[in-house]
Formats: C-alpha cells, sequence, structure tokens
C-alpha cells in the first residue's frame, strides 16, 4: 500500500474525501488543500480517472526533516532514485514552502540572499529545488554515469517538495496536468469555473440526479456539463489523453486498461433527469453547446439563449437550480449588479416553488439584494476569492 495525496480546492478538501472513500482508498485524512490517503497502483489510476473535485493526485514517497542545506541534501541523496529516474528521462522539481506560501520552480533564478551558510534555515523555495535537483543529479550520475535533464515545461518525472517548519515531504506527481483539465474545454466565456471547482458546487448541492437541474446562468456551461458527467458517470478524465504516471518507471499498461474498461462499463446512455443551462447571452450558449458536444455530452444538456427573468420549472419533479452570478468584475454600474441579485431572488421567489436553489458568489454584498433567507452557507474559494455557496429553499 502506498500513501499518497489528493490535492483540492479550499474548502472542497471533505467532498474529495468522499469521493476517495468511494473509489476504495483507505486511511483517509483531510489536510488544508489536500486528502491524505492510502492505496494500491489500481486505485492511484482510479483516482486520477475518477477524481471530479481534485486537481492533482501526488504519491508520497519520503518525508524528512530538513534543518538546513546539508541535512536536505543527504536526506534526497538516500532515496532509491533509480527506481524512478533514469539518465534518459527528464525531470523537474517544484518546491512550495508553507511558511513563506510561495511556490518556485526549478528554473527560477537563485537570488544572492538564497545563498545560505550551513545551519541557515531553509527559507526559500528556489534555492530548496535547486539543492534537491543537484542531490538527485549527483547520485544517479554515481551509479549510473550519466545523469538526466531538467525540463520544466514537460519533464517526465515530477517532484514536489514541500516545507513546513524543518520537515519536508517529497512527492511524485502522478497527474501531470491539472485534474481540473478535463479537456473538453473548446471555448470559454473570459472568466469561467475551473471543473473541478463546478463539480464540487454539483456535489455540494447535494444533487440526486434523478431530479432536474438547471443553471440560469450558466457561461460556457461548466456546472451543466459536470453535473451531465456525474449523473452518466462518465470519468472526468475519460478525453485526457495523458497523466503523469504513464512516463513513470514500472507503469502497467495492462491494469490502466483494466481500469478504462471498468469505468467505460458504468457509464450511463443518458441522464436519469433533465439538465439544463440558460443564458442572456447567445455566444455563450454557442459557447455552452461546443464545449457539452466536446465533452460528450452535447445531446444529453439543453442549452438556449433567455434572461433569468424568463426561469421557469424544467419538469414537473422540483429539482435544483444552481447559479455563479457575477462577483462585480464584469458588471461595473454597482446599481446593475444590485437589480441583478434582485432579479434573482424575485425569480427563485414566484417562479420556482418547491425547488431548491443555490448560489455560488464571490460578492456577499451583492448577495443582500436577493432578498431570500439562506438555509446554509458554505465557504469556498474561487482561486484567491473567498466565495459562498448560499442556499435557499424555495417553499
Amino acid at each position: 500500500m502506498a500513501r499518497y495525496c489528493a490535492a483540492a480546492p479550499r474548502g472542497v478538501e471533505p467532498v474529495t474525501a468522499r469521493e476517495l472513500e468511494a473509489l476504495g482508498a483507505k486511511e483517509i485524512e483531510i489536510d488544508h488543500g489536500g486528502v491524505h490517503f492510502e492505496g494500491d497502483t489500481a486505485l492511484l489510476y482510479r483516482a486520477n480517472l475518477q477524481l471530479r473535485t481534485a486537481t492533482r493526485v501526488l504519491l508520497t514517497i519520503k518525508r524528512f526533516s530538513a534543518a538546513h542545506k546539508e541535512m536536505l541534501y543527504d536526506q534526497v541523496r538516500r532515496i532509491r532514485w533509480e527506481e524512478y529516474l533514469t539518465p534518459a528521462m527528464t525531470f523537474s522539481v517544484d518546491c512550495k514552502i508553507a511558511a513563506l506560501r510561495e511556490t518556485a520552480h526549478l528554473q527560477a533564478p537563485l537570488k544572492p540572499a538564497a545563498r545560505r551558510e550551513k545551519g541557515a534555515a531553509l527559507t526559500n523555495s528556489h534555492y530548496v529545488a535547486l539543492k534537491i535537483k543537484d542531490s538527485i543529479v549527483d547520485q544517479i550520475r554515481r551509479f549510473k554515469g550519466s545523469r538526466p535533464d531538467v525540463d520544466t515545461k514537460e519533464p517526465d518525472l515530477r517532484i514536489h517538495a514541500y516545507l513546513h517548519g524543518t520537515h519536508c515531504t517529497l512527492s511524485l506527481d502522478a497527474s501531470g496536468s491539472s485534474l481540473h483539465e478535463r479537456g473538453y474545454r473548446v471555448k470559454d466565456t473570459g472568466a469561467p469555473l475551473k471543473e473541478a471547482l463546478a463539480a464540487a458546487i454539483v456535489e455540494l448541492t447535494g444533487w440526486d440526479p434523478a431530479t432536474p437541474l438547471i443553471d440560469p446562468m450558466c457561461g460556457s456551461g461548466t456546472i451543466a456539463i459536470e453535473a451531465a458527467l456525474k449523473a452518466m458517470r462518465i470519468p472526468p478524465g475519460l478525453a485526457r489523453k495523458s497523466f503523469g504516471f504513464m512516463k513513470w518507471i514500472g507503469f502497467d499498461h495492462a491494469l490502466w486498461q483494466d481500469v478504462l474498461s471498468a469505468a467505460r462499463a458504468q457509464i450511463l446512455s443518458r441522464p436519469p433527469a433533465p439538465i439544463a443551462g440558460f443564458d442572456r447571452d447567445p455566444r455563450a450558449i454557442e459557447t455552452a453547446i461546443a464545449n457539452a458536444k466536446a465533452a460528450k455530452v452535447g445531446g444529453h444538456v439543453s442549452f438556449a439563449a433567455q434572461p433569468i427573468e424568463a426561469l421557469a420549472p424544467a419538469a414537473d419533479t422540483p429539482g435544483v437550480v444552481v447559479m455563479n452570478p457575477p462577483y462585480g468584475k464584469r458588471i461595473t454600474d454597482d446599481k446593475d449588479l444590485q437589480a441583478l441579485y434582485k432579479s434573482i431572488g424575485d425569480t427563485l421567489k414566484h417562479r420556482m416553488k418547491g425547488w431548491t436553489a443555490f448560489i455560488f458568489t464571490g460578492n456577499l454584498e451583492m448577495a443582500k439584494f436577493i432578498g431570500l433567507q439562506t438555509s446554509k452557507r458554505m465557504t469556498l474559494f474561487n482561486g484567491p476569492i473567498e466565495c459562498r455557496l448560499l442556499q435557499y429553499k424555495l417553499y
């Protein structure tokens, strides 16, 4: 059993933990910005293929104390890197130091201030990444006679270092590009939700796919598309061309094919209930339709151009309304934005009785103009923006 960590957007970690439990993960521990868990190689493959709310899966290879550069170099050198890396492969090192909240890449220039004497604390991520790289290269050269090259753009092996005080965790990136990059976004509307966050919002609504879902301000269609993928049990990573683990030494192609086959066998031919997206901008609807088609759900999500005021139930059975209205960056006039949020509240109150509404916003001042009583508030982050997912029960 190996130890892994699934990175997730802030506030989404409990949702990711539930996903991992459903996939068969063991020893699950929720942490800030991620979820630690244990499992076999098949689970690693399934997690990358099927996790909807995670952004990356890492394989933990070593945890150790590193109070200064000599200790760091020595501990990294003790790892049997020939099990992960050959001279013919390329690699990169990323480092994040929790205290400084900074992430640096190996190729970044080393500042003079980062040159540390023995015994000095490791506080510069550029410097830490460089020392790890040096240790790896020296060890591979010593045992193999030659060294692997560094490739910061598309390496065969991505190595992540996380420093928290004097504690260092080294991990291998099993995902490659972020898992939110499903491969279906052929167009966007300029400010789309990332797919993993949209999937998390759908999960947090508690939506039952046997009931309808409507996004009346759908933009590029991400929420509706993620809902359709969930309802039809389509793995979110199915359209991706590659994952980081595919370049690893020991990649089990037969096992990966088994994982793919098992996931495909669970896919439904259509959603159990209607899923619809609307937007007042016809160009946004064109984008949403193109994205849904690329996601292989084009015939299963209906999109149409209409304003929020025209919202109406999509079926006789009540369901969920979920939307991500503008926060204020795209509408500069506060009065216009106030009117929009008031219109949202009025429309929900008078036209969607019996449904449950969820509004995801990063502007809590504007949310007051909705004029409805919230039944639940959930804190999430859209990048650096602290947001709320607000629940309204429309009696």
